[in-house]
Formats: C-alpha cells, structure tokens, sequence
C-alpha cells in the first residue's frame, strides 16, 4: 500500500489537534519518560508522520507493511493510551478488552471507519478520529482526469502501444457503489469542460449493486419453500449463497454480451 506523507501529516494534524485535548491523560505539550502517553502505530508509516506523534508521545511502531497476527495485535495494544491504525485493522470489543481501560483515542488513516466498533468505542468512552473527506479533491480531479483520458481513449493506444497482451484479458471489474460522478468538485470540474452530464440511476451507498441484484435470483431461489423454523430458513440461505461463485461467473460472462444489447439501444434499459 502507497501512503501519501501529505495525507499522514493532516490525519496526524487531526488527532494532535482536536483528540489529544480532550484527554485529560493527552497534553497538547511536549512529554517525556512515565508521563508521556504511550501510542501504538499499526503500521510503517513515513518518518515524518512518525517524528509528529513522537513530539507528544512515547510511541511504539509495528515497522512492517503487513500489520501485525491477531495475536500479536491483541499483546501490542495492552496498556497503551492511543492506537493509529488502518482501514484494514479490525478494533472490536476484543482488541479493546485487550488495550483495558488506559486506551483513551483510536485514531483510524483513513476516510472510513467501518472496521472500528464505534458504538463499543463511546460506551469505554474512547475518542475515535478519522478523516472524512481529505480525499474529495483527489477523488474528483481523478475521476476528471479519467474521463479525459477516456474520452481520448489515451489508455487504449497506451495498451495498444506497450502491453497489447491486456487486451484479451476480459473485463476488469472496478469497485461501482461509489458515487464520484455527483461530487461537487468532479461537478464544477465537468462544467468547465462543458460536458453533458448524463442522469445516473438511483441507489442506495448502504447496498453495493453487486449485492442488490442478488434478490431477484434469491426470490425465485425460495419461491415456493415452505420452512418450520428460523433455522431451517437460515441454512437454505446459506446452501444458496455458498454457490455465489458459479452465479457471478455466469454473470461475468454476460457482461459483454450484456453492454452491446445496451450499445445497440443506445443505452435503453436490458432486462435479460
């Protein structure tokens, strides 16, 4: 994983800022020996982000790319005052019964923090910090630079030009349940370039569209079973679900059959 320094620097700004003064065991001065907060970085993170925990607290770095086995996790955080950690770090009830009650700030590299137990968090009355929206900008001036790219099919010529191997390849699937397109930065952006933003479909962020297509094929699934207990409910689903491989292999392979129905209707809506 490629760590932006600039990016470190402001999640580190944030946590010295607003989160270390709340804690009556996290002065906003410099601290030295027993009474210095102790800290557990997860992760090897720049020098420089590393130096500016340091100037307020006793830290203890897990100095590697991968974090640490759970095992290892669950010893390194026992008795520590605050954890900087990533998006792929699970904090649970368990690695929080194992930090005891000194943990007082778990602070997260990363604009989502659905991998930290928040509602567990503000019963131990532990602070959470994150950033939210540090990458709105970077996010837009690459979704335009993307379509620009797009729209000159630069990438294409690129892969033509230097690995040509690529393109027979198949289809690569990009993450779609975000929505950059109606960012307001990608907007103005787009309006600058007076291009036509087309209507985008409705959805949910709370449901992927990898996963709301799944209900009509489970309906006809269960159509007609007839079940005595929860349980018995609950198993058939999972008989079903475990066979979701062969269900997106199919779908997979019916992408590009699938698109040149859309670009033969010039993108009028296909069922089947």
């Amino acid at each position: 994983m490629s760590i932006s320094g600039g990016f470190v620097t402001r999640q580190l700004n944030l946590t010295k800022n607003f989160l270390l003064p709340k804690m009556s065991a996290f002065q906003p001065r410099k601290m030295s020996g027993a009474n210095a907060p102790k800290v557990f970085i997860s992760r090897r993170i720049p020098e420089k982000a590393r130096a500016l925990i340091a100037s307020q607290c006793d830290t203890v770095l897990w100095d590697k790319d991968d974090p640490p086995q759970r095992n290892e996790y669950l010893q390194r955080v026992n008795g520590i005052n605050g954890l900087f950690c990533l998006l792929t770090d699970k904090i649970d009830s368990e690695l929080l019964d194992a930090a005891g009650p000194s943990l007082k700030v778990v602070s997260t590299m990363s604009v989502g923090h659905d991998h930290i137990d928040s509602k567990e968090c503000a019963k131990r009355n532990v602070v959470v910090g994150y950033t939210p929206g540090i990458l709105t900008k970077a996010t837009s001036e690459l979704t335009v630079a993307l379509l620009l790219a797009t729209s000159r099919r630069l990438k294409e010529e690129a892969i033509h030009r230097k690995r040509p191997g690529r393109l027979r390849r198949g289809v690569v699937l990009q993450h779609d349940n975000a929505t950059p397109h109606s960012a307001n930065l990608t907007r103005q952006w787009l309006q600058r370039y007076g291009w036509e933003i087309l209507p985008h479909p409705a959805h949910s962020p709370d449901l992927a569209p990898s996963d709301f297509h799944l209900f009509g094929p489970l309906k006809r699934h269960l159509g007609g079973m007839a079940f005595e207990t929860e349980d018995d409910l609950i198993s058939e689903l999972r008989n079903w679900f475990d066979n979701l491989v062969d269900f997106f292999r199919v779908g997979i392979n019916l992408l590009l059959s699938r698109w040149q129905k859309c670009i033969n209707l010039h993108g009028d809506y296909v069922e089947k």
